[in-house]
């Protein structure tokens, strides 16, 4: 049997390296830059995140003393790593870390002085000196979390007084922490599943908190104060699964739970500040699975199972009312295993298994509309598939992860979202891609593999190739005819590149002032720079200065960056400063 098995992995690696041989040949490659350091004496990545602006990378890693992690700091484009914490005690060892949401400050735990008693520390970006936020000695941090404006930390404790875990906030410049949860059943505890509303106002927490072993949902400002039970009543048996989402106005709590009917996971959504639960789904046979609420706050999309074991895709109004099911066609003990909603709320990406073999495929389905289509990647599957996804913030592009689940051969790939795109590499093709993240600005790829080092995990950031205006801002003269606008790519590629242009705002009008088409601009394979023309039309009137604002959108194999230009058009029309004057003639009597 176990000669078998050998066999059986062998041939799984021998088809992938032949698969991704051939897929070298037509995909755009760009290679990978490593950010760890070389040489390492460790063999793990334990977490990494990027700052806000893209710039940087913070990650723990036992790089440079085996099982002992540390912090640090490296820039996406060059330099090497910098330590953000403090030398370590022979035991001593960093154990999670967070970014401010504007990446200014890390704030990590961590067991710095090697006594077992884990502290709260903070740290500027730019390295310098830890500032201890000195933790009560008898908390112990499970998971933490920072508000969205930066002030707060919300972390959950095993209390060893009580010997329950319970959930404090603790301004991020340090001070006394505030206990959030209220008093706890005999044998309650609060769960490691809890999230700050996006303005910073409130704790979403699950706990069984009135009843132990019934966890439910509670809401409590992020200072202290007064704990609102979300839930509606639940039946006997019945439990707040641990997963809920917060609008994006921080009005509304979507939430899954057997709250009506034991063992069957329903979805709801309830106002953050109490009131009657809504149940969203239509009427089940199985459980909900996953669910997301759009990024405008007003659509529910989530999966859900069926008698036949079918998992399809549904939308519903945050609100509730009417479903419709987004998804079709998937045969017995098959169906959507994830999906992602685009930031601007207009359609769904999602990975599927819609055959008899189970391999996972990438599907675009809108949420305004009935359209929808098959990226058809991957176009040859052996027995490899979609592993991981995610969409670009810019809604341009999908980022996944490719390979035998069997078998230690996973590289990472982007494609455009449109129709049969091709596909382009980011990871070296025989890395073995662990997880991976896009920048805010959607222009880089981290992401952990083992490449050089065998058993041996390491950080790289593959670029995307990055398309904008030369200079935001142009002045043009009204007689000057027809002008050129370039547009440029940050480096070549071996794949054509295209990228939309229009006219998206100003105050000139278009065919009385100028004349310009929207269009579309395609780069050849190794050329930076493409360019259009406007023509401006000069008139006798007298009208000022007026402007021309032009945005580029839906890059192809490239993300945009420098999107907007604004061109001001000066009036040639006027004579001068008096040009706006009437002389007449000057009679004497």
């Amino acid at each position: 049997m176990t000669t078998g098995r050998h066999t059986h992995t062998l041939i799984g690696v021998l088809l992938f390296v032949l698969f991704v041989s051939t897929l070298t040949l037509t995909s755009i490659y760009a290679a990978p830059r490593k950010l760890s350091i070389p040489e390492p004496n460790g063999d793990n990545i334990n977490g990494y995140e990027i700052t806000s602006d893209g710039a940087h990378v913070v990650y723990l890693t036992d790089h440079e003393t085996a099982e002992r992690p540390e912090l640090y700091r490296v820039s996406t484009t060059e330099g090497t790593p910098i330590k953000l914490n403090p030398e370590l005690a022979p035991e001593g060892r960093v154990n999670s870390f967070r970014l401010s949401p504007n990446g200014a400050t890390v704030v990590y735990v961590a067991d710095l002085d090697g006594d077992s008693n884990d502290e709260f520390y903070t740290v500027p970006l730019t390295g310098g000196a830890s500032t201890n936020l000195n933790l009560p000695p008898d908390q112990d941090v499970s998971t933490f979390r920072i508000s969205s404006d930066n002030n707060t930390i919300v972390y959950t404790s095993f209390d060893f007084s009580t010997r329950a875990s319970e959930i404090y906030s603790l301004p991020i410049t340090g001070g006394t922490p505030t206990k959030l949860n209220g008093p706890l059943a005999n044998g309650g505890s609060v769960t490691s599943f809890f999230s700050i509303s996006p303005d910073s106002s409130t704790v979403v927490y699950v706990a069984d908190q009135d009843t132990d072993e019934v966890q439910e949902l509670y809401a409590v400002p992020i200072g202290g104060g007064a704990v609102t039970k979300l839930n509606g009543s639940l039946i006997d048996g019945g439990n707040v699964a641990n997963s809920f989402t917060i609008s994006p106005n921080s009005n509304t709590v979507v939430y899954m739970a057997d709250q009506d009917t034991n063992d069957l996971r329903e979805l709801y959504s309830v106002p953050i500040t109490g009131g009657p639960p809504t149940k969203l789904n239509s009427e089940l046979v199985d459980d909900v699975l996953l669910h997301d609420i759009s990024s405008d706050g007003s659509t529910v999309v989530y999966t859900a199972s069926t008698s036949t074991s079918i998992v399809d895709l549904y939308k519903a109004p945050i609100t509730g009312g009417t479903v419709s099911r987004l998804t079709q066609g998937f045969i017995r003990f098959r169906g959507v295993s994830d999906f992602e909603i685009s930031s601007d709320s207009t359609f769904v990406v999602y990975s599927a298994d819609r055959v008899e073999g189970g391999f996972n495929q990438l599907f675009w389905v809108s949420l305004v509309d009935d359209t929808s289509f098959d990226f058809g990647v991957p176009r040859e599957r052996f027995s490899d598939e979609i592993l991981d996804f995610t969409l670009s913030p810019d809604d341009a592009s999908v980022i996944y992860s490719f390979g035998d689940p069997r078998v230690s051969q996973r590289v990472l790939f982007q494609i455009p979202v449109e129709i049969n795109p091709v596909e382009r590499f980011l990871s070296e093709s025989l890395q073995d891609v662990d997880s991976f993240a896009v920048s805010n600005d959607s222009a880089s790829v981290v992401y952990v593999a083992n490449r050089d080092l065998d058993f041996t995990e390491e950080i790289y950031v593959a670029t995307i190739p990055v398309i904008g205006f030369v200079t935001d801002s142009m002045r043009i003269a009204e007689d000057a005819g027809e002008t050129t606008i370039t547009v440029e790519l940050d480096a070549p590629t071996d794949q054509p590149v295209s990228v939309d242009y229009a006219v998206t705002g100003g105050t000139a009008t278009n065919g009385e002032d100028y004349t310009l088409t929207d269009g579309t601009l395609i780069f050849p394979a190794n050329q930076t720079t493409e360019t259009f023309s406007i023509s401006l039309i000069e008139d006798a009137q007298i009208e000022g200065d007026e402007t021309i604002e032009i945005t580029l959108r839906n890059p192809s194999y490239a993300t945009v960056l420098e999107d907007t230009l604004t061109i001001t058009i000066e009036d040639t029309t006027s004579g001068g400063p008096d040009s706006n004057n009437i002389y007449l003639p000057l009679l004497i009597r």
